[in-house]
């Protein structure tokens, strides 16, 4: 039996909600290993475990310990490498924390252009899981 096709735009929309909500319970579920973390970010062999890493590394100092600026940096270079090695699920993850760092900061714009640039990779994020 065929699955229902879903719109790539309801496809993001859930992603984005979904992960908008579940990101502040997860960080208050549990408390953050920073070493551990740390560990991982500098000795991963595979880079998607890396980029995996900085990105929950990263969503951690930006809304657990409010220190956006360094959550910043660690998105930032998520999604160079995540470009780099052509890891799509990590690139829209890293779009979507930079475009919720944009949104705090009312910069609206900028905001914007990081959840539109999401939208233009979406129709990739499926191929990648299906592998």
């Amino acid at each position: 039996m065929p699955l229902p096709i879903i719109s790539r735009e309801k496809l993001i929309r859930f992603f984005i909600i979904s992960t908008l909500l579940l990101t502040g319970s997860i960080l208050q579920a549990q408390k953050m290993n920073e070493d551990s973390l740390k560990r991982v970010i500098r000795e991963a062999k595979a880079d998607t475990t890396r980029i995996d890493a900085m990105l929950t590394y990263g969503n951690y100092l930006f809304r657990g310990k409010n220190e956006d600026s360094a959550g910043l940096a660690l998105f930032l270079s998520a999604k160079y490498q995540a470009e780099q090695v052509n890891y799509v699920g990590g690139r829209a993850q890293a779009l979507l924390f930079i475009g919720n760092y944009y949104s705090d900061q009312s910069d609206w714009s900028a905001a914007i252009t990081a959840y539109d640039s999401i939208l233009k990779i979406a129709e990739k994020i499926p191929d990648e899981i299906a592998r």
